[in-house]
């Protein structure tokens, strides 16, 4: 069953499998010749998420986390020297249900200047109802974040590659700074 629902998952998120088709992202323009792409082998990822749920109860919670490990072994990173689970949401109607399982969670927020916002948002989804999305995102913006009980930031977008910005996120999540967050992956 575990591994049905992997596979079900890779069918879905297929672009973060094999880069080559997130052109949306430009994911699949990768590396300094822009001519690189991260293809992931779906059958040792599938493997290593059912190895790791083996014995634990099948949850949104335990899936995620296994999704992540899994991630992290065939990069090749040492999963025992991570600290922090990055999870990055596009759409806030997720929140309610992964705050459920990560109680304790700290959210960063991303902000735009709200004049890009409205002209990308426009640009790219030209319709009635993106005007209106658009228009709410930036209103709305961060106070959202307010009914929740988890401590939360918001940092603007134009200002993610500061140095002085990454550090003190860095610190505020309880992480050492690295000259490398500067640099995008």
């Amino acid at each position: 069953m575990t591994e049905d629902i992997v596979y079900k998952f890779v069918c879905k998120h297929i672009e973060h499998f094999k880069s080559y088709y997130d052109e949306h992202e430009r994911k699949h323009m990768l590396g300094d010749n822009r001519d690189e792409s991260l293809v992931i082998n779906i059958r040792d990822f599938t493997d290593i998420v059912c190895s790791l749920m083996e014995g634990i109860e099948l949850s949104s919670k335990n899936f995620l986390v296994a999704i992540y490990a899994a991630f992290s072994e065939i990069l090749g990173h040492d999963l025992m020297k991570k600290r922090t689970l990055f999870h990055h949401m596009h759409h806030r109607t997720e929140l309610n249900e992964f705050i459920k399982d990560f109680p304790n969670t700290k959210i960063i927020s991303t902000t735009r200047d709200p004049r890009g916002n409205y002209y990308s948002g426009i640009l790219h989804r030209m319709n009635c109802y993106a005007i209106y999305t658009y228009l709410e995102r930036i209103f709305v913006d961060t106070y959202i974040l307010d009914q929740y009980e988890c401590k939360y930031t918001s940092i603007r977008i134009e200002d993610l590659g500061r140095e002085e910005i990454l550090e003190k996120i860095s610190e505020w999540i309880g992480v050492d700074y690295e000259d490398s967050m500067t640099r995008s992956t």
